[in-house]
């Protein structure tokens, strides 16, 4: 429950050359800057996983001289997702957990103002639900933000906390990005490691893809996120 830290200049743990892996990135463009997170470590998904993030001014061709961190001892810090909110500020969100996977883990979260400057400030991380997010939040034509989270309901055998929360959750707020509470599930048998992802349609449902045994499943919601339909198989195999 301890918010990693963000440091500018990494230590002789974090560089380039001590890296054995890199994994899960994800992009934003916030006016003309791009920018890019992903997961290293020295070894592959352990608690030695850490956050790189960096930016670029000419679409990917040259990047930042300087490497941003995310991390904290002894916990595994990884999986971060970049996005800009309706409010024209760069969020990045990630999950910390006790080893590869305590049960509970957690979505974490620092708002950037003022991300064109040269060396951009973000603010203090905070916890924001259990669980971890895999994919981008999206934004509905009412205005109403939608974040996807999801507690393992393949590991429910071993971590008996939080049965109410091990499906294919959907969190909200009311205040741009203040407070957030959960909004709706989804049920989809099959689920494995749910990594869902949300996407609304020119009808106005919204439909959710989410990672199964057999391949992707589907569900949709009528009514902005808040219910959704009864899980079934979708057309990706």
């Amino acid at each position: 429950l301890q918010p990693a830290w963000m440091k500018g200049d990494p230590d002789d743990q974090h560089t380039l050359q001590r890296r054995r892996g890199q994994a899960t990135p994800s992009l934003a463009m916030h006016r003309g800057r791009l920018w890019i997170s992903w997961n290293a470590g020295t070894t592959s998904e352990n608690v030695d996983n850490y956050i790189v993030v960096k930016y670029s001014d000419d679409r990917g061709q040259t990047w930042c001289a300087q490497d941003l961190i995310i991390d904290l001892e002894n916990l595994r810090v990884t999986d971060s997702m970049l996005w800009v909110d309706p409010l024209d500020r760069l969020w990045i969100f990630w999950y910390q957990t006790f080893g590869w996977y305590d049960g509970r883990g957690g979505v974490w979260a620092a708002v950037c103002q003022d991300p064109e400057n040269d060396r951009p400030q973000f603010s203090i991380p905070r916890r924001l639900f259990h669980g971890m997010m895999m994919t981008k939040p999206i934004v509905t034509q009412s205005g109403r933000w939608l974040l996807p989270s999801n507690l393992f309901q393949y590991f429910d055998s071993e971590y008996h906390c939080y049965p109410n929360e091990r499906f294919s959750n959907v969190y909200t707020t009311d205040d741009d990005g203040q407070t957030f509470f959960k909004w709706g599930k989804a049920d989809v048998p099959g689920r494995f490691f749910d990594e869902h992802n949300l996407l609304e349609l020119n009808d106005g449902r919204i439909l959710m893809l989410v990672r199964t045994i057999y391949g992707i499943g589907k569900s949709y919601s009528s009514d902005g996120g808040r219910t959704w339909s009864y899980g079934e198989p979708s057309w990706i195999p």
